[in-house]
């Protein structure tokens, strides 16, 4: 597989563990709509994208049934046959009419309508109910899916239907929009900016920091005996009561050993170990994307948002680029006096993972030195109506503490410093150019801190910055990349 194709593999596992998964634990009645309509697009965009032959469509089926077997073991038996479906309706309609407007809209509309009427076929072909039983099977099945009680169960019936099928071809035909769009555009290659890359970088620190103890999985055998003592206690309490324990016990068997047994027996029987892995470790990094495109549609209208969702995922597929998410240093930059200090405090009090380093606001017209980890201030620049005070270092109007840029220098080459996710150093300036100010504290940070560096810098000293640091591919932000994550 290319790196195209196993990110697009990567997101169709995510469509079906994360959104699928979760819709199918909660009984949501749109389950059909939005990983349908996710599933429909990974399929096109995979076999386009590999000249529409089957072999690699099938090893990413194998491979999405894998990792949907090892992550989301709640789902029922009947997702893993759609899931199967669309690919195959996929390639035969694909293979044999070729991809383009018609062929889509026919396939989005075919994928969604078997969505819908899915549990009617499973209950007429593979349990061989006659077919009137199955119809009266499936309208008090749709009865509970959308809440609607009453009268009229055919036009209910025939509502739920119309639905995925207008939503088939409506998103059959964003798809095409979508492709002849991003597709064959050059410029696309460069949709994801500076900003997005160091965003990722800061959702998936946050979201492994404090999750690793949570994400500890548990074995089986705690649920088999939290299971058999459930059925033991059923039988020594009022009669009333032991029906209740004993349904717990038979979830807790079920879900806490059957279906992870059977998922990873299910992992083993596809021979997709390496392939179910790689999709795997990149679920983590497609939900610090989803978080952070959520966080940037915040102005927009709920429809917006889970377009402008779907749209940014189906867009990392296509125009990723992994070398950009190892950057380590990033330079905040812009003129003098535009809030670049104010910003990036208001952006690290929403954070949700360990920063280190400092940050220079003003406060009374004059800078302080704040110390983010330890959340305390200190004083850094002086005004002459102190009088005369020893130890100053004085660059044009500006005079400053020494003892501040020796403490500030000292904080940057602690244990803790090097190993902290993100080290703010606020900021570069002509003192730092000629060797002074913070520069022994900067020199040794990029030389033992293996995370993350963001440099705070105005833009006239930007060039001579990245030259007398040798940050030429250092990541450009500025203050509005920041304010727009709110």
């Amino acid at each position: 597989m290319n790196s195209k194709t196993q990110r697009l593999v990567a997101l169709w596992a995510f469509a079906e563990c994360g959104v699928g998964g979760l819709i199918h634990a909660l009984h949501l009645p749109v389950s059909g709509l939005v990983v349908g309509s996710m599933a429909v697009s990974v399929i096109t965009l995979l076999l386009e994208d590999n000249h529409r032959q089957w072999q690699p469509l099938a090893a990413a089926l194998l491979t999405v049934l894998s990792v949907k077997a090892a992550l989301s073991p709640h789902s029922p038996p009947t997702a893993y046959l759609a899931v199967s479906f669309q690919a195959v309706a996929g390639f035969v309609i694909y293979r044999w009419w070729g991809i383009h407007r018609a062929s889509i809209v026919v396939f989005a509309v075919i994928a969604l309508a078997e969505s819908a009427v899915q549990r009617l076929l499973v209950l007429w072909l593979l349990f061989d109910q006659q077919w009137l039983d199955a119809i009266a099977t499936y309208l008090n099945w749709v009865v509970q899916q959308t809440g609607i009680e009453g009268h009229g169960l055919e036009w209910i019936t025939a509502i739920y239907i119309t639905v995925h099928l207008v939503t088939g071809a409506w998103v059959g035909v964003q798809l095409y929009r979508f492709m002849k769009q991003y597709n064959s555009n050059p410029a696309a290659v460069h949709y994801w900016t500076d900003a997005d890359y160091f965003h990722w970088q800061c959702q998936l620190q946050a979201s492994s920091s404090g999750a690793n103890a949570a994400r500890k999985k548990r074995s089986p055998i705690y649920s088999l005996c939290a299971a058999i003592a459930l059925y033991v206690v059923a039988g020594f309490i009022p009669p009333w009561l032991a029906p209740i324990l004993r349904t717990m016990a038979a979830l807790v068997l079920w879900f806490g050993v059957l279906m992870p047994l059977g998922g990873k027996l299910l992992s083993r029987a596809f021979r997709a170990p390496e392939r179910a892995r790689m999709a795997i470790d990149t679920i983590p990094l497609l939900r610090a994307i989803a978080t952070d495109l959520w966080q940037k549609s915040t102005h927009l209208s709920a429809y917006g948002k889970v377009k402008a969702l779907m749209k940014g995922l189906f867009l990392w597929a296509l125009f990723y680029d992994p070398e950009k998410m190892q950057r380590r240093i990033y330079l905040l930059t812009g003129p003098v006096h535009t809030g670049k200090s104010t910003a990036l405090l208001q952006w690290i009090s929403r954070q949700t993972f360990f920063i280190g380093g400092f940050v220079t606001p003003e406060i009374n017209a004059r800078k302080q030195m704040y110390f983010i980890a330890e959340k305390t201030y200190a004083p850094f620049e002086i005004s002459p109506e102190n009088g005369p005070v020893s130890g100053l270092t004085t660059i044009g109007r500006y005079t400053f503490l020494q003892s501040a840029f020796d403490s500030a220098n000292q904080h940057l080459q602690t244990p803790v410093s090097q190993n902290t996710p993100l080290i703010v150093v606020d900021e570069i300036g002509k003192l730092e150019l000629r060797g002074e100010g913070l520069d022994k504290g900067i020199r040794a940070l990029l030389s033992q801190h293996s995370g993350m560096i963001l440099f705070v810098v105005r833009d006239s000293l930007l060039e001579d910055t990245m030259q007398h640091y040798a940050l030429k591919d250092a990541g450009i932000l500025c203050a509005d990349d920041l304010k727009a994550r709110s």
